[in-house]
């Protein structure tokens, strides 16, 4: 019976990955990709970009960074001690943690005229995630600290029915 081979003995055979020098910059939980897993996590992002936006979503690509007021206003608590967000000392901004705090922050105290809605977005962006590492499912790429990612998100009227159909086109996407 052939033995089950984990992502990271792959990785290794082919020099797809550094997690050992990249704790040297970083510390745990970083990694380098390399050679064609490089490029395979742009390939995939381009790929998901281009797929979404020829649905009809406005492509982003995001800042790293946001003020904290944002980021708790999307749910994220900076300087809680079980928080995911890294707060930069001396400064009023966090890494973001999630695509979905700087697209919702791109209307941050504006009135969106409802003739614009639904509007709906697609994002390439870095997330940062300070408990990256924690659990029994954290072992090679899993449950970084730094990772790439695409999302969607939309703004509706804000009643249930718009705000569904818009889910349900995302799903069916």
């Amino acid at each position: 019976m052939p033995k089950n081979i984990t992502h990271i003995e792959i990785a290794d055979t082919f020099d797809l990955i550094d997690f050992q020098n990249a704790s040297k910059l970083t510390g745990n939980k970083f990694v380098f990709l390399k050679n064609e897993a490089a490029m395979l996590e742009l390939a995939l992002c381009n790929w998901a970009l281009n797929l979404v936006s020829k649905k009809g979503l406005t492509a982003v690509t995001t800042p790293d960074l946001a003020r904290q007021q944002v980021v708790e206003a999307c749910g994220f608590r900076p300087r809680d001690n079980s928080a995911q967000v890294y707060h930069l000392e001396g400064s009023n901004e966090c890494l973001i943690g999630t695509a979905e705090i700087p697209l919702a922050g791109m209307y941050a105290n504006e009135m969106v005229d409802r003739k614009e809605l639904p509007h709906s977005m697609v994002a390439f962006s870095h997330c940062f995630r300070a408990e990256a590492g924690r659990g029994q499912h954290s072992h090679g790429l899993y449950r970084l600290h730094q990772f790439s990612k695409v999302e969607m998100l939309g703004l509706t009227e804000g009643h249930i029915d718009s705000s569904e159909k818009l889910l349900q086109d995302f799903v069916s996407i």
